[in-house]
Formats: C-alpha cells, structure tokens, sequence
C-alpha cells in the first residue's frame, strides 16, 4: 500500500511515517509534505493508494486539498488527523470521501487498525477488478469478501477448499483462532512464525489459514475432531516455548456452513476473552463456555474510595498496593470477563478523572479515551491488568518529573514555609495566613505542586535535617529543636523513613 503523509507538525509527520515503515513492509511511505497546496501535486504525481492529512494546514487545509482531488475524479483512500471533533469537520469530511477521521492525540494501535482495515479495503478493490478471475482468486479474496458482506460464489470456493485442503464447507465445519499481540511489531512477528511451524508440524493434513492483522488474529478452517486435538497440541507446544507469547488468547467454534462464517467468526472473538478469566492455557471451546457458571459481580467500591483517597494524598506507594489488590479481587473467583472488563473500565475512569482533580500534571498527561479503549481491546489477563499498571506508572513518571510555574498562592505558601521551617508548620495556621480554607489550600497545593502539604513540610524538614548534620557539628537533638520538632523522638522516626538511616548512621556516611 502506497501512503502520501501531509501534515504540518514536522515531529509528528516524521513520528507517523516511522510507524508506519516499521508496521508492516507492505505498507510504503511514497511522499510527504507539510501543506495542502504542495499535497494536491504530490498525491496527483505519486498516485499513492492512501492519503493521510491534517485538517488545518498553512495556504490550503487537508479537506480543502481532498475535496480539489475528488473535482479532479482522483480515487483514493484517507484519513483525516485533527484536534477537532466539530459536527462541520465531519460533514466535510464525510462529502470529501474520507474513510477515517482520527482525534488526536490517537495512539499507534488506532493508526495500525485503520491502516489495516483500508489496506484490507484496498487489497479487496483490486481482486474485484473486471479483469480479475473468479476462479483464480486468493482464499484471502473471499474470506476478506465474505467479511465486508461482498458476493462470494460459495460454489467455487468450496470446490477449491475441497481439493486443496479436503475441506467441506457444505457441511458442518470448525473455524479456530490464535490471538498474538505485542507491542513490538518484530517481536509479534518472531511469534507468528512459530505458530506456522508449530502447525506444519503437528497438522496431519494441510489447514486453510487467513490472518487478520488489525484484530492481530491468525484464523484456521478445521475439518473434524481430529484437528482440533492436534489443534490443542499446537497451542501447548506455543506454550511451552522457552519463552511463552505474553499475550494469547485461543479457541474455537462449530460452524454449520460458510454462509454463517461471518457471524461465528463474531461470536468466536467475543469468546476470546475468556482469556481474561480462564487464562491463555486454556484453549475456548464456544459450546463448554456456554455451560460454565460465574459469579454476581460485586463491585469493590471500597478499593476505589480508598484510591481516590490516596490519589488526592499523592501517596504513589499505597496507591500501587491498592492496584495489586483490585487485581487480585478478579483473581479469586470466576467472573464473566465482560463484567471484569467493565469493573476494570470503571476503576480506571475513577483514577483519571480523580487524578485530573488532583494535580495540574496528570490532567495535561492522563488520557481517558486511550486507557479506555485499550481495556476495551483487551482479550489476555496480561492487557488487562497491564494497562491498570501502565496508568499507575505513567501517574508515577509524570509526578517525579514535574516541574511548574506556581500560581502566586502557592508562591507564597512555598515562601511562606521557606521562611518557617523553624517552626511547626500547619496546613490551617498557613491557610489562615492567606485568607483561604484549609481545603481549598489542600486541593490547590496538591494538584500545583504534586504532593500533599504534610508531605512537601516534612521533605524540606528532612532536607534540611540532612543538610545540617553534613555542614554542622550539630546533633540530632539539636537540629531537631531548630526544625521545630517539639519530641526528639518523633524527629529520629520521620528521619529514618524518609532516608532509611538512623542520624548516627547518616553522619557516619556523609559527614567528613
């Protein structure tokens, strides 16, 4: 597939044309540019297969430049990039002929599943090409047909099924998927390589297979229950590689004829995600799972209370311990996995949307949509949770790398405790000070500053501390009485969590 990139940010064009060369070696960047007027001549010269393009551009906007290609009855396939969801954008972009219209920020598994789904697209438009040969097409051709609700003469294609893979369609059939994904597309492809040697050797007779690349599902059309034993011994040899595939998901179904391949092939992904609750040892049976009993789904609304809590703390380390154990509560016993999926939606949405309120940091780096539709696409135990554990550490980044311009009340509350470290420092004696409720003071210190009050006063203490026991021949006691703590003992115990050392062991180390 032939692409012509046109888009302005130079950082983000180069990003994309990146992914795209190290997606897939089928798809090829042919020309770039960064305005619609240079896009028109190129896309006109190159004849590219697909064009994606920003909406707002200098001298000509990307519909601006599509709507002049389809004057000119130049056939293409696009994508729309845009910061804009507006009702007239779409409108506009629907009359131009655009096939995807993507919002940034989009993540790459978005780019790689509408690449795929317009190379699928494409691929299909020129196997129906007048010159094509029925006879002659690709088992791809009608399967990706029969997907997309195309004609297919079912009589041709079981006469070829039937004498190439002694497979008979006309009667009743079994359709098995494996699901591979990693998030490197070298590392995925490592994977499927050992799936087809796996089956060359375990498969008695020759399977008819088909890949869907954007679902990054490998799809094989078995005969009776022979193959699907030897189907079974396929998946335990993937597994007892010496490295495992970290995320698979496999299973199968009865099909009754092809006529109802696209509606199984449906019902089969959906059983996939069996994966979450049963594990990827267990290959999905469609008729068992249909007998399995799960439990009423109780809700561990105490766990999200409890991460609210901690997230308004800014307490990284007793949050990370509440993650383990939400994971843990879908471990224990046997739930539907649309009800996990579910649970695990609402969980992360509480964690957003609290995080937003909690620090000006996270609401500029957390996004919603992506942890959303990442656990949407979920269908291994391992994304799942992944992706729980990817927002805890991006929550975790993003704070121990912040960096911000206060606002002037936090200007002076900071001043303000610089200025007193001396002294016993309190959340209500500072908001007194400066007019403003205790609570509002909370909110806004936290969500500027990254940490909670107590925990930033009692840092600079300790810094300080450390400072004086390096620079002085100061004692603890001493420094203690300086920093304002009115117990030596209670000084000692703080000093010792934050640092690890008791103030004998510090000077020990650090002082010369």
């Amino acid at each position: 597939m032939r692409i012509v990139v046109v888009e302005d940010e130079a950082t983000l064009r180069r990003g994309i044309i990146q992914f795209i060369e190290q997606m897939n070696e089928r798809y090829q960047v042919v020309g770039e540019t960064d305005n619609g007027a240079d896009g028109e001549r190129i896309i006109l010269e190159l004849q590219p297969d697909l064009i994606i393009t920003d909406i707002k551009m200098p001298d000509m906007s990307g519909l601006e430049m599509l709507e002049k290609l389809k004057a000119q009855h130049f056939e293409y396939r696009s994508v729309i990039l845009s910061g804009y969801s507006e009702f007239e954008y779409a409108k506009r972009a629907i009359s131009a002929g655009v096939q995807e219209y993507l919002l940034k920020p989009f993540t790459g598994n978005e780019l790689r599943r509408v690449l795929a789904e317009l190379s699928l697209s494409i691929e299909l438009k020129r196997s129906l090409d007048p010159a094509h040969k029925e006879g002659a097409a690709s088992f791809d051709y009608y399967f990706n047909s029969l997907l997309l609700g195309a004609p297919v003469n079912l009589e041709v294609l079981a006469e070829r099924l039937l004498k190439e893979y002694n497979l008979n369609i006309r009667q009743p059939f079994y359709l098995a998927a494996i699901y591979l994904h990693e998030n490197c597309n070298e590392a995925e492809q490592s994977w499927e390589k050992l799936l087809y040697s796996q089956l060359d050797k375990t498969m008695k007779e020759p399977v008819c297979t088909f890949a869907l690349p954007a679902d990054h599902l490998h799809l094989l059309l078995l005969t009776d229950q022979q193959s699907i034993d030897q189907f079974y011994r396929v998946i335990k040899q993937m597994l007892m590689a010496e490295q495992k595939p970290p995320n698979m998901a496999s299973g199968f179904i009865k099909c009754e004829d092809m006529t109802s391949f696209r509606m199984q092939l449906t019902e089969l992904k959906n059983d996939l995600q069996w994966s979450i609750v049963l594990g990827d040892q267990i290959v999905i049976d469609h008729e068992r799972i249909q007998t399995l009993v799960t439990q009423i789904v109780r809700y561990p609304v105490e766990l999200e209370r409890q991460i609210i809590l901690e997230i308004h703390a800014i307490d990284l380390n007793t949050m990370y311990s509440t993650c383990q154990e939400f994971l843990h509560y879908w471990r224990s016993k046997l739930y539907h996995p649309e009800d996990v999926i579910h649970a695990f939606v609402q969980f992360c949405s509480a964690i957003v949307n609290a995080a937003h309120k909690a620090s000006l940091k996270w609401e500029q780096t957390l996004n919603l949509r992506r942890v959303y539709l990442k656990l949407m696409d979920s269908l291994t135990w391992s994304e799942l949770s992944g992706t729980l554990l990817e927002l805890y550490a991006e929550m975790q980044d993003s704070v121990r790398d912040y960096k911000l311009e206060y606002s002037p009340v936090i200007k002076r509350v900071i001043h303000y405790i610089d200025l007193h470290l001396h002294e016993r420092i309190t959340q209500l004696e500072v908001a007194d000070k400066l007019r403003i409720t205790p609570e509002y003071l909370s909110l806004l210190f936290a969500k500027e500053v990254g940490n909670n009050f107590n925990a930033y006063v009692r840092e600079k203490k300790m810094n300080r501390a450390k400072e004086l026991l390096i620079e002085s021949e100061l004692s603890g006691y001493e420094i203690s009485s300086l920093l304002g703590f009115t117990d030596p003992k209670y000084f000692y115990k703080v000093f010792k969590n934050v640092t690890g050392l008791s103030t004998s062991d510090f000077i020990k180390i650090h002082r010369r």
